[in-house]
């Protein structure tokens, strides 16, 4: 049984300590240390990009697992700091892709036009912000439809939301400016850093107290979820019916096809006992549901997973298929992203995610697997059978570059 979310109003003590925990604590005074011994130069704006990044790919993570009903801040480690920072970056191309609108609307005289979509950007931000954590896509995170479909589904808790990321900016702002008048730059660093993961913490509680309206899974209590739903199964493997309990969980996963916890157990009993036949029946409805819900990177693990077994495991349309190999791209898996893409035309002639998806092919090719022959055919390929689509003049430049390096 999914847990009860407590109304943020009536448990804002706690959420406003969350900062406050170990974790947390220590990585803001870590950044606020380095911030404040690199502060100047062109080492010290190094510094801050990268530290700044490394803030808010700690903050994506408090977002994500508090919107789930995970109060605990995540530890520090190479998922939640260092590797895959693809939504930190995301996120300064949201920042910079708003600036660079009003600034064009300003420049070319549409005053009024500017301010309001200044107005409609700031009023929309954190539900853009919460879309790029939920699916990991910077289309998404800009696409007006979809954030305004969250802000209505939320409701009244989004203005509830609003208000209290007004508070908190103003409180930072107020703390800042006093701390930066007449303490040390340290303290300035930590408080803007407190408060930047307090107000991700915030989101994701948003979200989390409206889970059922925005249909965000959330985690289940382990000790109700043991007593309940997986008694059986468990009670089976302690016994060693390893054959029942893939059966139970077949019949769970049945009974509750979005439960992603009932299909990682199914996925990972079959996978331990090298069950290709159970594996193969489960494998591409547990990999619609992952890419469904916006989790690339935990569909590309099951892809892999059934690959290195030979069970088939693909997507449903080409735009999954091109989610899938982006995650795979981030994952450093060349050869397996490649081969998932091959003939991709074929299976979806009319779809407008093949270019984009034998760009990225192309690219890394290209790139990280040393085959410019096959990269340029590929983008010759593009541009002969896709001459209309809008990515073809990035296509186009990338093979100019490609022939002054192979000439």
């Amino acid at each position: 049984m999914a847990k009860t979310p407590t109304p943020i109003w009536q448990n804002f003590s706690q959420v406003f300590k969350y900062g406050f925990r170990s974790q947390p604590l220590l990585l803001v005074t870590g950044i606020s240390v380095l911030l404040t011994l690199f502060n100047s130069g062109f080492l010290g704006f190094a510094a801050s990009v990268i530290l700044n990044a490394m803030l808010f790919k700690y903050s994506f993570v408090v977002l994500q697992q508090t919107s789930r009903g995970n109060m605990e801040p995540p530890a520090l480690n190479s998922q939640t700091i260092a590797g895959d920072y693809d939504l930190p970056f995301k996120f300064y191309g949201l920042i910079l892709a708003y600036v660079f609108i009003a600034g064009y609307l300003y420049a070319h005289g549409w005053e009024t036009l500017a301010a309001l979509f200044v107005f409609i950007g700031l009023l929309l931000a954190p539900a853009s912000i919460m879309v790029l954590a939920l699916n990991e896509s910077f289309v998404d995170a800009l696409n007006p439809a979809i954030l305004w479909h969250l802000v209505v589904r939320i409701g009244w808790s989004y203005l509830a939301l609003y208000g209290l990321i007004f508070v908190l900016q103003a409180a930072r702002s107020n703390a800042t400016q006093l701390l930066a008048g007449g303490l040390h730059w340290g303290f300035y660093y930590f408080v803007s850093g407190y408060f930047t993961i307090l107000t991700f913490h915030i989101m994701g509680y948003i979200l989390y107290q409206n889970h059922e309206l925005v249909g965000q899974p959330v985690e289940e209590d382990e000790e109700e979820t043991a007593d309940q739903r997986f008694r059986h199964y468990q009670n089976m493997m302690e016994i060693g019916n390893v054959e029942a309990a893939i059966a139970e969980l077949e019949q769970l996963v049945e009974e509750y096809p979005d439960d992603l916890d009932a299909h990682q157990r199914l996925h990972s009993l079959c996978l331990l006992e090298k069950r290709k036949d159970k594996l193969a029946a489960h494998a591409n409805a547990y990999l619609q549901l992952l890419l469904r819900t916006g989790r690339n990177a935990q569909a590309a693990e099951i892809y892999l997973d059934c690959l290195s077994l030979q069970v088939s495991c693909l997507p449903e349309d080409a735009e999954a298929y091109y989610r899938l190999a982006q995650a795979l791209t981030r994952a450093g898996k060349h050869k397996q992203m490649v081969q998932l893409l091959n003939g991709l035309h074929k299976r979806f002639p009319r779809s407008d995610f093949v270019p984009h998806a034998y760009f990225l092919m192309a690219r890394t090719l290209s790139e990280s697997l040393n085959k410019d022959e096959l990269a340029i055919r590929t983008l010759n390929f593009l541009l002969e059978h896709y001459p209309q689509h809008p990515v073809m003049a990035d296509v186009q430049a990338y093979l100019h570059v490609l022939q002054g390096d192979t000439s």
